[in-house]
């Protein structure tokens, strides 16, 4: 399908991914060593807080310029800014404890646009300061060139990292633990690019970059967020450890899969507008695009919109639960088209566990394999519409009082609803397929439908010979 931008559904709220600027601390400013050393550029800070910016002068050249903090002003090697040349390998940056300050963008006379960008794209509000060059650049900032690896240490304390760059190697941020954010826009990744915040009520924000490897964000225990948008990866992993959390991830491509885990607490996940296995990732290699999205115990709410995947699961865990699944095609594009025309193209499963307590789940507008749901126990309620499935939708809304509605469904195989222990409603309209099967379970059950059936039993609607209906412990059945 060709993608589309999406909202998140209806009835089901988010986190909403909004950070205010972080209260920094009245620390004395330090200052930072900066070296050559077989190639590599070296930088290492001190327990104070520090403020370094680096930029790039040339093929190999580079400017390490210390910045003001709230402690004060940051110098490098004793001076307010160096030079260094013939670097050719990797950097490696370790700022230790302190509320730190790291940026890296390819002339420091637009260091006022970190904020700003940082501001208009993610919410964020960082303390870079203005520059000589104010608070505006025209079209993408230049990106400083790592010809090896990039790994960044902040150390504890209230830390920001601003990055604009094109790393030939790996990636490593570490924050350290307590509140940091991370800022990435306009940058390119050689290998993977790891960001880990530790502890702490954290931020990450990745815009407008494509990584060659993984893109693998790691943010601790903690009301953390995670924001990514316009990028290309390898594959995704994000972990946000416990606490409330938002993750939203729109608008890219990935060869393989796409793994959330967000732990306990009442968490938000907004994924949308993107392919995931489909030939348009980085690789260009279709196959392999599994989704799986996990939230814990906890009120949360998923919602998935807009998208071509190989495969989707999503388990919510106990709670108070919304899921929400719309405009989605689950299958392996074979032939570039982002269009599931049968041809060779394997369709996929959606899955979907939300656990114990009341839950709601939509379900909307997908092409898919299969489709099963189990709501668990609790007063659960599912809505079904427009569904195209190569092989069955099984549907167990678990023990409680629970309404399930389900409309235009095609399925080349089977459809099961089972209502389980409570008193249950369930609404059927429009269904094509070769066998269906409704159980009410125990409690005072109602059935509604378009087949004009009133009472339990098998049916034979199709007339060949053998039922192709049932209906079983359903006690009301409107006129």
């Amino acid at each position: 399908m060709t993608r589309n931008k999406l909202g998140c559904g209806t009835g089901f709220g988010r986190r909403t991914l909004h950070v205010e600027q972080l209260e920094r601390r009245a620390m004395l400013a330090g200052n930072v060593s900066a070296s050559v050393s077989g190639g590599s550029l070296i930088i290492r800070g001190d327990n104070a807080d520090n403020g370094v910016v680096i930029s790039q002068t040339g093929p190999g050249s580079y400017l390490v310029t210390g910045i003001d903090t709230a402690g004060g002003p940051t110098t490098i090697n004793g001076d307010p800014d160096a030079t260094f040349t013939g670097v050719t390998g990797s950097f490696d940056v370790d700022l230790k404890k302190g509320d730190d300050l790291f940026g890296m963008l390819g002339d420091i006379a637009n260091l006022g646009v970190i904020d700003v960008e940082a501001e208009e794209e993610c919410g964020l509000g960082l303390s870079f300061g203005s520059g000589s060059g104010g608070g505006s650049a025209s079209g993408d900032i230049a990106a400083v060139v790592v010809p090896g690896n990039l790994t960044i240490r902040m150390g504890d304390g209230l830390d920001q990292v601003a990055l604009y760059v094109d790393v030939g190697g790996q990636t490593s941020v570490d924050t350290g633990n307590q509140d940091d954010a991370v800022f990435i826009d306009d940058s390119t990744f050689g290998g993977n690019l790891l960001v880990q915040t530790g502890k702490g009520a954290d931020s990450v924000c990745v815009v407008e970059s494509d990584m060659s490897g993984l893109l693998n964000v790691q943010t601790g225990d903690g009301e953390d967020s995670v924001h990514a948008t316009e990028f290309a990866a390898l594959a995704v992993v994000v972990n946000t450890g416990n606490q409330s959390d938002g993750v939203e991830l729109t608008s890219f491509d990935v060869d393989t899969t796409i793994t959330i885990v967000t732990g306990s607490g009442n968490d938000g996940v907004d994924v949308s507008d993107f392919l995931a296995g489909q030939g348009t990732g980085p690789h260009g290699v279709p196959g392999g695009g599994a989704v799986t999205i996990t939230t814990g115990d906890g009120n949360d709410g998923v919602s998935m919109s807009g998208f071509d995947a190989s495969a989707v699961t999503i388990n919510a865990g106990n709670g108070n639960n919304g899921i929400s699944v719309e405009d989605a095609e689950i299958f392996t594009d074979q032939n570039g088209n982002q269009t599931f025309d049968g041809n060779n193209e394997a369709p996929g499963p959606l899955a979907i566990v939300t656990g114990k307590n009341g839950d709601g789940v939509s379900i909307e507008s997908v092409t898919a394999g299969t489709v099963t749901a189990s709501l668990g126990a609790g007063n659960d309620g599912i809505s079904i519409e427009d569904l195209l499935l190569a092989f069955s939708l099984v549907v167990d809304t678990g023990t409680g009082n629970d309404a399930a509605a389900i409309s235009d469904v095609t399925s080349g195989g089977s459809i099961v609803i089972t209502m389980g222990s409570g008193n249950d409603s369930l609404s059927l309209s429009t269904l094509t397929t070769p066998h269906l099967v409704a159980n009410g379970g125990p409690g005072t059950d109602e059935f509604s439908s378009d087949l004009s059936i009133f009472a339990n039993g098998h049916y034979d609607r199709s007339a060949e010979g053998v039922p192709d209906v049932t209906v079983v412990l359903f006690e009301i059945f409107p006129a």
